[in-house]
Formats: structure tokens, C-alpha cells, sequence
């Protein structure tokens, strides 16, 4: 299994994110760091992520390497504690921010949408140094796109099964939702980041000047480059740690076609 996957995760350890992100930054492509993991429900388990992530802030300042973070808050105590998964982010948030480090907020499941936003708002108050994630599949992002103008956003079509009463199915829908998202976004003068490897997305995507666009580890690489070539930002996000085993799978799981997505990175 690593052989196969091992150009969608860095590895299980920090050393081999920063290698990776050195590597793509001598290409001209960022990066995005994401220590693997979500969902704890001890407090331990949050406070080995929140060491983890404080020591990944040093090396990204201590290396000079052009790299964003990207954190799950469910990794942070939102599971149990809406109070302390916002003390332990602000720690991490304020933290990048002494270091010049950007942090993305991933966006979880549609259970966790309400939380998420509040959370990164109230964190808005305090640091510019954070955005947050909106998935086109979600029938809500629409309307959260118009209430976050002037923030910054990473659009994604999204990786969570969800019932068709709060999410799209169909693939023109979700195309639809994601373009607009897009519009609503540029029109609130919000700073836009395209996440996807969807070439219609991409596409439209590069029609707008100002977005950047940020795709997985180890897919469409040569795109990457010939973006970045072409001085398009691009960056690409990188996941890191010992849960890597259930991160791929459930890509795998979400959707058939990611695995033709890295059976033809094999052949890159």
C-alpha cells in the first residue's frame, strides 16, 4: 500500500513534509502542511496534535520554506469542547502568525459547518493569518460564501458523504455550485483559493487573475509545474503522520475516480 500511495503523503513523520515542501518550493509550488488525524475524543489526543503543529510552525520559519498549514478542529476538541477547540486553534493561529505562517481551516463534515464558520470568525477578530474551506457539494455554502465577504476562502467540491437533503449529488450541480461560490466570493472581494483536480474547475479557475490554485499531492504534477511556470500560484497540499492508512482510504472510498488519479501519478 505505501508504494502505491506514497506520492499522495509525505510520509509518517514531520522531517519528510518539510523535505517534500522544500523539493516542490525549488519548482515554484507552496505548499499546504496537514498533520493527519480528526475526530479525537481525548484530550491528549489534542494536545500531541497542538505539540505537533508547534513544532512544524518552528521548522517551516526555522527552514525558510514557503508553506501554509492546514488544521481540522475536529483534531483541536470540537468533538467535545467548542471552548477548548477555539483556545488550542487561537494558540496555533497565533503562533503561525509570529512566524509568517498561514493556516487553513479544513472544512469537515456538514455536522460541523455551524461551528467551523463561528469559530474561525471569532478567530478572524484576533489574526489575518487564517482562512477557512468552503465545499461546493454543500446546499449552505452558497449563502456562507455571501456572509464571509472579504475573507479568505479555499473552495473545494467536497470529500464527505452526505444526504442528498443537505448536500448535491450531481456532478453538473456541484460544478454549478462550485463556479458560483467562486463568483459570490470574488464579488465580496474575497481572496480565493480554487482546490481542486476537476479541469473544468481549473479552468475556470485560471479565467480569474486573482485565485490561487492548490491541488493534492502527487496528482496532476506536470500541471503544477506548468502553472507555476506560467506564474499562476499554485500550491500544493501536503499530508503528513502515522494515520495516513485511513486518509487514503477514505479517498479512495469518496470517489472511483481518485483512484485512476493516482494510478496515473505512478506513470508521471
Amino acid at each position: 500500500m505505501w508504494f502505491l500511495f506514497r506520492r499522495w503523503v509525505a510520509g509518517p513523520r514531520r522531517e519528510q513534509a518539510i523535505r517534500h515542501a522544500r523539493k516542490m518550493n525549488a519548482k515554484g509550488i507552496g505548499t499546504v502542511i496537514n498533520f493527519l488525524g480528526e475526530h479525537y475524543t481525548k484530550q491528549s489526543d489534542v494536545e500531541k496534535t497542538v505539540t505537533e503543529y508547534e513544532e512544524l510552525i518552528r521548522e517551516i520559519r526555522e527552514s525558510k520554506i514557503r508553506s501554509d498549514v492546514s488544521i481540522k478542529l475536529t483534531q483541536f476538541g470540537l468533538g467535545f469542547s467548542k471552548e477548548i477547540c477555539t483556545r488550542w486553534a487561537d494558540r496555533i493561529v497565533s503562533l503561525a502568525e509570529r512566524a509568517g505562517v498561514f493556516v487553513w481551516i479544513d472544512m469537515e463534515s456538514s455536522e460541523h459547518t455551524d461551528d467551523t464558520i463561528e469559530i474561525y470568525k471569532n478567530l478572524l477578530k484576533k489574526h489575518r493569518n487564517i482562512g477557512v474551506t468552503l465545499q461546493a457539494r454543500l446546499r449552505r455554502s452558497g449563502k456562507d460564501a455571501e456572509n464571509l465577504a472579504g475573507a479568505t476562502v479555499r473552495v473545494v467540491k467536497g470529500a464527505y458523504k452526505e444526504h442528498s437533503s443537505v448536500a448535491y449529488t450531481g456532478k453538473d450541480e456541484i460544478r454549478k455550485s462550485y463556479t458560483d461560490i467562486i463568483d459570490v466570493l470574488l464579488s465580496g472581494r474575497s481572496r480565493v483559493a480554487a482546490a481542486t483536480h476537476d479541469t473544468k474547475m481549473i479552468r475556470y479557475a485560471l479565467s480569474k487573475k486573482s485565485i490561487e490554485v492548490q491541488m493534492l499531492m502527487g496528482v496532476k504534477n506536470r500541471l503544477k509545474i506548468k502553472l507555476a511556470k506560467r506564474g499562476r500560484r499554485v500550491k500544493e497540499y501536503v499530508p503528513y503522520g502515522e494515520k495516513w492508512i485511513p486518509y487514503v482510504m477514505r479517498r479512495m472510498m469518496e470517489r472511483k475516480r481518485n483512484i485512476v488519479y493516482v494510478l496515473r501519478s505512478l506513470l508521471e
